[in-house]
């Protein structure tokens, strides 16, 4: 059965493109397509020109909202015009802060060939799609954080909004991104699930350590008032949803960012 890899990571404002080898330890998963968010104070050529040189090919662009998207041109094709949504403009306080970026989804979908990695496109069989090839969409989004959480709801709706676009409404999904669902998805987050038909990804490990971070302050103060361990305060910040797959496996890779990687592998329907 044909597989699928995809990965995703915050870039930490896209320190992580700009570093020799940041991009290694999820290169060394061989992903298919990568999601990336926080892909700021890069022009859209140095990023192309980190992908190319990473061996991957740019699929789609949101950059007001930090988005990009790129596949492994070996293994798949972009089809058809990717889907660019905004969630949120960007905030009055854009050119004080890095934390004012405006907030979007970008959708790409990719046709898998079962074919060796360099073998031709093959005709495609009546209804427009090949008999040897399988389209799988993946979307990527960044939220903010969830203390904002009315304004972060709103923005999940927005998102299941645009997911029901006709060009992504059916067929296998994956949703991977930053989702800032800080302790865990929330209502919002529950129902956009259950309205695409969505299934969490299981992690072994969380996304986003609070030792080294702006908040670890904060934990610390939780700690001594519950008695638990300042790493209890991490979080799986970072999420991958899907649907019409079988996820196969899952990890999360520390990368140099303050979110760890997440490389998810799929098994595709027949």
């Amino acid at each position: 059965m044909p597989e699928l890899t995809v990965a995703t990571v915050n870039t930490f404002s896209g320190r992580l493109l700009t570093l020799p080898g940041g991009l290694e330890p999820v290169l060394a998963a061989r992903p298919d397509v990568l999601a990336l968010q926080e892909v700021h104070h890069l022009e859209a050529a140095a990023v192309s020109r980190v992908l190319t040189a990473a061996g991957l090919a740019p699929s789609a662009a949101h950059l007001p909202a930090g988005l990009v998207l790129a596949h492994d041109p070996r293994r798949v094709r972009l089809v058809g015009a990717p889907l660019r949504a905004t969630l949120a403009p960007a905030g009055p306080l854009l050119r004080w802060s890095d934390h004012w970026h405006e907030r979007g989804a970008l959708a790409g979908s990719y046709a898998l060939h079962d074919d060796v990695p360099d073998a031709p496109d093959v005709p495609d069989a009546p209804g427009g799609r090949s008999a040897r090839t399988r389209v799988v969409t993946v979307a990527t989004a960044h939220l903010i954080v969830f203390a904002r959480a009315i304004a972060r709801g709103n923005q999940v709706r927005r998102l299941h909004r645009a997911l029901t676009d006709p060009r992504v409404a059916s067929g296998p999904l994956v949703l991977a991104g930053d989702m800032n669902h800080y302790p865990g998805p929330a209502r919002p987050d529950r129902a956009l699930a259950r309205g695409l038909g969505l299934r969490h990804v299981g992690l072994d490990a969380p996304t986003w350590r609070i030792r080294g971070s702006k908040h670890e302050w904060l934990a610390r103060a939780g700690a001594r008032v519950t008695g638990w361990d300042v790493e209890r305060f991490d979080a799986e910040l970072d999420a991958v949803l899907y649907r019409d797959l079988a996820p196969v496996r899952a990890a999360v890779v520390e990368v140099a960012s303050d979110h760890g990687a997440v490389v998810c592998t799929f098994a595709l329907p027949d």
